[in-house]
């Protein structure tokens, strides 16, 4: 049925294919597309069925009590992000089984009112003693704005996410287990 689905999908790109490049070249292309396509879904597939297998394996073991009162600071910094994804890495941390953590937002000088308008229902949601926000004047680049977010943090630790990326649900409680067992 996908493999049905992806054809149908494909068939307009086929057909260009095929008046460009000829029957046997456009064929040729057509089947590496298909098996590129293919391979990268069932990668993906694989790797989402691992992670939520491996979640579900450990969910017991890392809702054990407290490993201390270390706070985490997660520093972001970030420059005219795809909403979508910087969404997601918020919410990655919200999901977090260890939840002493403070977000560490430095705006690059995105002059975006979207992500102004995130940042400040995020600080309204949480506190500004869950998140702590600085607004670069001007641009410098992903070392001054990371800079920028590590001068605001007041963490024992410093976890450094980029703004498109996510965490495991576990990662904050495996860090502080290995500062804490080490």
């Amino acid at each position: 049925m996908n493999l049905l689905k992806a054809t149908k999908n494909y068939s307009s790109i086929v057909t260009k294919l095929f008046k460009a490049k000829g029957l046997r070249h456009g064929t040729r292309e057509a089947l590496q597309l298909f098996t590129f396509e293919i391979k990268r879904k069932l990668k993906r597939t694989t790797y989402e069925l691992y992670l939520k297998n491996e979640e579900f394996l450990f969910d017991s073991y890392y809702a054990k009590p407290s490993l201390g009162e270390s706070l985490i600071s997660i520093c972001i910094p970030v420059y005219k992000p795809s909403m979508r994804y910087l969404k997601k890495a918020i919410e990655s941390i919200e999901r977090q089984t260890y939840t002493n953590w403070e977000i560490c937002i430095a705006d690059d000088n995105s002059c975006s009112d979207e992500l102004n308008w995130f940042i400040a229902k995020l600080v309204n949601d949480h506190g500004t003693k869950k998140v702590r926000v600085v607004q670069r004047s001007e641009n410098g680049n992903i070392s001054k704005c990371t800079n920028s977010a590590i001068d605001i943090s007041t963490g024992d630790y410093i976890l450094l996410l980029d703004q498109d990326d996510a965490l495991s649900k576990h990662t904050c409680h495996c860090l502080i287990q290995a500062f804490v067992t080490n």
